[in-house]
């Protein structure tokens, strides 16, 4: 494939993505993604005091919720004492508070379709390195059809049209990936080794501070850097250092907001949601609904998670994972040589 016919998968690719973004942030009505009024109160907090929220009792109303996803709320019901999200890694919240105060504040439809919006531009960043990643293995006439495999994952699309922190994580977990997929095929011995650490530990930082999930990404970077790195120890101190400075400020507010044993909230949030359901123990049946939600929702399972897909769309999937998975594992050498 030339590299015309390539700008010209991708640019389809985006236009694609963008009109499916388009439907999913003015069609679905407001408040029908999950948590998605969590998120909004945070950012509005931001945006209006210049501060973090706190994670308090009050924060949590399972009934409220309950009519909410279910469209029947009453007259003196307000969403504005949806609040559990406060206790979440701040980077996000703090980028979309300035557009919070754009225009007239008056009117959440009008505030929740800009903050789709906003998510949905991260979700188009996120396909142009999920290419990036994809050239440094692929050839490019199959690289190309990376993205277009993203955006024919209809979950990805609705996730990155909703008032979420996920889009921006998914946007610097990518980043992350991109960056230890090209350390991982670079020569071990190479100059570069201090400042790839350092910029390393700075992206990882901000995943951090976005979601903590993204916490699985920094041994996967000291993973990389044993095995393609002539000084592992190093630049494993300077990416762990790095991380250390970035997420430090926020660390500090928590302790001093939460106290020393719990600097992640984890316990402030148990405490307040307290009628949320539970892990009630590993057995069959509950593997079983495990997956087959885990596979549900990775592929189609709308609003707040009430909204699944046919069956047979659910099989389709299913074999596309097999026969991805099998190519995966003939094309191993290839992909890491």
């Amino acid at each position: 494939m030339t590299r015309y016919g390539t700008v010209a998968v991708l640019a389809f690719t985006l236009v694609a993505y963008a009109a499916l973004a388009f439907g999913y942030a003015t069609l679905t009505p407001i408040w029908q993604n999950p948590d998605e009024p969590a998120h909004y109160n945070y950012v509005a907090f931001v945006a209006e005091t210049g501060g973090l929220p706190t994670l308090q009792p009050g924060d949590w109303d399972s009934a409220l919720l309950e009519r909410l996803k279910n469209g029947r709320l009453q007259p003196g019901d307000s969403v504005a004492a949806i609040r559990y999200e406060g206790w979440q890694p701040p980077l996000f919240y703090l980028a979309a508070a300035p557009l919070f105060r754009l225009g007239p504040v008056d009117d959440p439809a009008v505030l929740v379709l800009r903050l789709r919006a906003f998510d949905a531009v991260l979700g188009a960043l996120t396909i142009c390195i999920a290419y990036l990643i994809a050239r440094e293995v692929l050839p490019r006439h199959l690289a190309v059809a990376v993205p277009l495999a993203i955006v024919g994952v209809p979950m990805f699309t609705s996730v990155s049209a909703a008032i979420s922190a996920d889009p921006l994580a998914n946007l610097l977990g990518s980043s992350v990936l991109l960056v230890l997929v090209r350390r991982f095929r670079a020569d071990p011995n190479g100059s570069s080794g201090t400042k790839w650490a350092i910029g390393a530990g700075v992206l990882l930082g901000l995943g951090l501070l976005t979601k903590l999930a993204l916490g699985i990404c920094v041994p996967l970077a000291l993973l990389t850097l044993l095995v393609r790195s002539s000084r592992p120890i190093r630049e494993g101190a300077l990416v762990l250092a790095s991380i250390g400075l970035v997420v430090l400020p926020w660390l500090v507010h928590q302790v001093t907001t939460y106290g020393w044993a719990d600097p992640f909230a984890t316990s402030r949030h148990a405490a307040v949601v307290l009628d949320q359901p539970r892990f009630s123990g590993l057995s069959l049946p509950f593997l079983g609904a495990f997956l087959t939600t885990t596979f549900h929702s990775f592929w189609a399972q709308f609003g707040w998670m009430g909204v699944v897909a046919p069956d047979r769309l659910y099989w389709v999937w299913g074999l596309v994972v097999v026969v991805a998975l099998g190519d995966l594992t003939m094309e191993r050498r290839r992909l890491f040589a």
